[in-house]
Parts: C-alpha cells; sequence; structure tokens
C-alpha cells in the first residue's frame, strides 16, 4: 500500500493524523503542561516545553508509537492545505475545540517566543490562534528533536511573525488585549 493510499485510510477515521494528534495532545495541550496561569511558568516557557518533549521520548520509548509512521504522517500533513491545519484543532476556523485546553496556546506560546521581543502573555485569545502557529510548534518540538537529521520539504518557518489577521485583531475597539501582537519583531 503507497503512503497516499494509507493515510487516505487512516484520515477517514476522523482523525487527521492519528499519532501527530495523541503527541500534541499528550505534549502540549494547556492541561498537561500547567501554562493555564503566569504563576504556574518557572522561568522561559521554551523550558516546559523542552521538559514536555523530554517526557514525550520517554513515551515513544516505552510506548507503541510508530516512528516511520509518525514521519509520514507529518510530512503527508505540511503537504495539506490551511483547512486541514484548521480541522486539527477543531471542526473548521470558526468551530474550534476547546482553546484553553487545546494545544493552541502551546502554538501561540511558540509564536511568541520565536516572533516577539520581552516576556511572554498569558493572556490569550482564541481568536489569536492561526495554523502557522501550530506549524511552528510541530516543526520545532516535534520534527527537529526527533527527526533532527532530515529536513521537512516545503517547510522553513516563516521570516517575519506578524500574520495577516492580526491587523483586524489590533483595530479593534479594545486591541490592548492583542498587546503582545505589537511586540512581534518586524
Amino acid at each position: 500500500m503507497d503512503l497516499d493510499t494509507h493515510l487516505t485510510m487512516e484520515f477517514a477515521t476522523n482523525t487527521h493524523a492519528p499519532i501527530l494528534m495523541r503527541i500534541l495532545t499528550f505534549c502540549f495541550g494547556a492541561d498537561d503542561i500547567n501554562v493555564t496561569s503566569p504563576e504556574r511558568v518557572k522561568g522561559p516557557y521554551y523550558g516546559v516545553l523542552t521538559d514536555s518533549v523530554l517526557s514525550m521520548f520517554h513515551y515513544f520509548r516505552d510506548g507503541d508509537y510508530d516512528m516511520r509512521k509518525l514521519n509520514e504522517e507529518i510530512r503527508y500533513s505540511y503537504q495539506q492545505d490551511e483547512q486541514f491545519w484548521w480541522e486539527i484543532t477543531g471542526l473548521t476556523e470558526t468551530d474550534q475545540d476547546d482553546f484553553e485546553f487545546g494545544n493552541q496556546a502551546a502554538a501561540i506560546f511558540v509564536w511568541q517566543e520565536q516572533y516577539c521581543s520581552g516576556a511572554l502573555s498569558m493572556r490569550l485569545e482564541p481568536e489569536e490562534y492561526h495554523p502557522e502557529m501550530q506549524k511552528l510548534l510541530i516543526y520545532k518540538y516535534i520534527w527537529l528533536p526527533l527527526f533532527p537529521e532530515e529536513t521537512l520539504p516545503g517547510y522553513q518557518p516563516p521570516a517575519c511573525g506578524y500574520l495577516p489577521h492580526f491587523d483586524r485583531l489590533l483595530a479593534e475597539s479594545n486591541s490592548r488585549k492583542h498587546d503582545w501582537i505589537r511586540r512581534i519583531k518586524k
């Protein structure tokens, strides 16, 4: 069976990438890494994610993950359109899974670390999330640690972290709630 047939069959089970989704939930759900309040994050968020990745490595060694299949799922995912990436965290762009306990918050924190100056903002809003953030999280904290000798075809982290939907957020009357976006290095 070729890769496309294999992955198409698996993706038809209502889970986009079964192994990848288990890792995202296990390692990067806000409930699992305790990032629901600033008091719970000791030091840079990178350290929290590093601990999570180390836990993931232990889980891989003792678990039932197929590294070759995970590699294929990630490669397949990065060839998909934006709708696919929205569906990783919900049904559609407007119907997202629970933001506070999903991995969207972790993806925003990774985005802030990559592109913002100053301390991380713990005041996050669901509308700040974008699938590009999820791509960066997977690339930095799953692909690079697990497959350090391989390149991910067709993906490079963006040179600039300013996304088009940020203009709309900053134009809102109460745009102070999106202050971290103003600190993005352009």
